[in-house]
């Protein structure tokens, strides 16, 4: 097995837990994923060295579900393979698995579903969840940078790959003989007994590495004071600002120190000369004010030339070009038809492609108050014709790094979820990091017992959601209108709908975590506490979930 050190860890983050095989309802952890394929879950005391190993979560096989927001906290679940892929600390100061350890399942009595193990994760930033997603996807498929779990777990991958080890009651055992060396359980008598404490050699590394990074300031300091001293002594190294912009009444309080003003609000050119005035606010190149003097004569001035009074450099002082483009860029970047709106890319791009943009952008067609269903914003799509060289397929181009580069867009609508009776249900919609959350749906008038027609909920609302590949999974969480849990989904656009010409399929998406309730019309999960309905005896069969959408997809060009 891996040693898990600081060389293997790939991503780690502060979050809330909800695991719902213990009672308790959240702890707090920080949790880091490994080359290892194995999640570590620390509990880190405060004002203190210790780093308290709680759970270890082997990821081989699982499947994890972006739940959207849940109460203002970005959510994602993690459902693993069987009990065995659980290791947490016992009162005996070892790990043992859930199978080992046999717990008391909180799902106890409620059929074939109490075998589910499912972690819960609450984070406060986008990016980070979208990064562990990812990760995670990649470690349940033993994907790189995870290959070695395949090699050096021969086992594990054979046992989850028949999604089942009632017949492996040795895993969680080999696990804990051949656990990471390097994270170790201290056991004893002393205050540290069930604690896991940084090694000396991590020690020794940390005071060693942050050793050079000092050495690195104070030489980052020596360079940055002698290059002050050169910026005074020679001209030419203000040569990259034009000398005429400098000389402006609206440099010093408007640009100098702000980078967002030093290049063009609409396609990024370098070092911007006009400024388009009220009720915008924001500095244009020459390339770009073309088309703004075509729409708005009065309201466009040349930042070198013309005189400026106070009232003016004032009022572009409290604007700027990261403001308003905070409020003219935030989604919808297509026609109605579905054709995408490019963003121009400096001076590169065509009139016509500068034209559409600026002309939509300053109508407000890409506002918040425009796209009400978009919960967080789209980056636009650039000008093709000159980013070519960024190389983005219809398979898609991703960089896991950062915010995703959509390909195109899928509109959504949403019909009705069959089985599940909510008054009030919300459902959220996301790719991993865009979400889009429906109105509060209806159920039909009269009573659903022996009326199939009735066990629904429905919205009949359409969206549009970013397609950053047409292969990636896209996914759903339905929400009570007290914010519980019922369900959720993972899917994928249908086969062909990307295709030009295509039209809108029917898909039929299956809810899981759901357990069947009163009634058998409403299953409910509850992962975030409340009463669980249990099923009356007689009742009738329960039905899996459905949920009933129409998809087409519209490539960017």
């Amino acid at each position: 097995m891996m040693e898990a050190t600081l060389e293997t860890l790939l991503l780690s983050g502060a979050v809330s837990c909800r695991f719902i095989w213990r009672k308790r309802q959240k702890v707090m952890r920080t949790i880091e994923i490994h080359t290892d394929g194995v999640l570590y879950c620390f509990d880190e005391p405060k004002d203190s060295m210790a780093k308290n190993l709680r759970e270890r979560l082997y990821l081989f096989g699982s499947r994890v579900v972006d739940c959207g927001t849940h109460r203002g906290r970005l959510c994602f679940g993690l459902e693993l393979a069987d009990a065995s892929s659980v290791e947490q600390l016992r009162p005996s100061g070892l790990f043992t698995s859930l199978r080992t350890s046999a717990p008391v399942s909180p799902l106890k009595n409620e059929g074939s579903l109490s075998k589910i193990f499912v972690a819960f994760f609450f984070v406060g930033n986008k990016l980070l969840k979208w990064r562990f997603i990812h990760l995670l996807r990649l470690a349940s498929s033993a994907s790189p940078p995870f290959l070695a779990l395949q090699q050096q777990e021969p086992n594990l991958a054979l046992s989850a790959s028949c999604g089942s080890h009632e017949n492996d009651d040795s895993r969680g055992i080999y696990r804990i003989l051949e656990r990471p060396p390097r994270i170790i359980d201290v056991t004893g008598d002393g205050p540290l007994e069930m604690h896991e404490v940084e090694q000396l050699e991590d020690v020794l590394r940390l005071y060693e590495e942050n050793k050079r990074l000092k050495q690195e300031e104070e030489e980052n300091n020596d360079e940055e004071e002698s290059l002050r001293e050169s910026v005074v002594t020679c001209d030419d190294d203000k040569m990259e600002v034009p000398e005429r912009l400098m000389q402006s009444p609206l440099y010093a309080p408007c640009i100098a120190d702000r980078p967002s003003n030093q290049i063009c609000a609409d396609c990024g050119e370098k070092w911007p000369t006009w400024a388009v005035l009220g009720p915008f606010g924001c500095f244009v190149c020459i390339h770009c004010v073309g088309v703004h003097r075509q729409l708005r004569p009065h309201c466009c001035r040349e930042v070198q030339l013309d005189n400026w009074d106070a009232a003016e450099i004032d009022f572009m002082a409290k604007r700027g070009n990261d403001i308003v483009n905070d409020e003219l860029e935030y989604a919808g970047f297509f026609l109605g038809s579905g054709v995408a709106v490019y963003k121009p890319v400096g001076s590169s791009s065509r009139r016509e492609v500068r034209e559409e943009y600026i002309t939509l952008k300053y109508e407000g067609a890409f506002t918040r108050e425009r796209n009400p269903h978009v919960l967080q914003a789209m980056l636009p799509p650039p000008d093709r014709d000159v980013q070519g060289h960024l190389d983005i397929s219809k398979h898609g181009a991703l960089n896991h790094d950062g915010p995703p580069q959509y390909i195109g867009v899928a509109y959504i609508n949403v019909r009705e979820v069959e089985g599940i009776r909510s008054s009030g249900a919300v459902l959220s919609l996301t790719n991993g990091f865009q979400e889009v959350r429906s109105r509060a749906g209806v159920v039909p008038s009269g009573p659903a017992k022996n009326n199939p027609c009735h066990a629904c909920t429905c919205w009949e609302e359409s969206f549009q959601l970013g397609v950053y590949s047409v292969t990636a999974p896209l996914f759903m969480a339905l929400y009570t209108s007290g914010d519980e849990l019922l369900g959720a989904a993972e899917w994928r656009l249908p086969d062909g709908v990307a295709l030009p010409g295509s039209e809108p399929q029917l898909v039929k998406v299956p809810l899981f975590w759901c357990l069947p309730a009163e009634g058998s019309t409403w299953p409910t999960f509850n992962p975030f506490g409340g009463g669980r309905r249990h099923r009356k005896r007689g009742a009738e069969k329960w039905h899996q979930p459905l949920l009933y959408i129409t998809v087409s997809f519209a490539h960017f060009g």
